[in-house]
């Protein structure tokens, strides 16, 4: 009986212990989560701006003078980056964004 109930015991710790990391590694958490902090809402508009295909939208998450930066590209302005990204907009289907 005593090794039932250890056994019990140990499959709840288990249970409890998976479900935590589950709910820590889910992005729609992390995202939600982002929303609550003021720059988490520029992030995700960003991102849901090439998501959506809307430039409009994406020209008015940024601030005058904006510059982008990745490992192909170094502070370049909005219009490089109309010019050389927002073509692969067709190709992006969702973004997930981990924090």
């Amino acid at each position: 009986m005593k090794m039932i109930n250890l056994f019990g015991k140990i499959l709840f710790i288990c249970i409890v212990m998976c479900s935590q990391a589950t709910y820590a590694q889910d992005p729609s958490g992390q995202a939600a989560a982002l929303q609550n902090v003021p720059s988490g809402k520029v992030v995700m508009a960003w991102y849901s701006a090439w998501v959506n295909k809307d430039w409009n939208s994406l020209t008015q998450t940024v601030a005058d003078g904006f510059t982008f930066s990745s490992p192909l590209d170094d502070h370049i302005s909005l219009s490089a980056v109309k010019e050389r990204c927002w073509p692969n907009a067709a190709l992006i289907k969702k973004f997930d964004v981990v924090s």
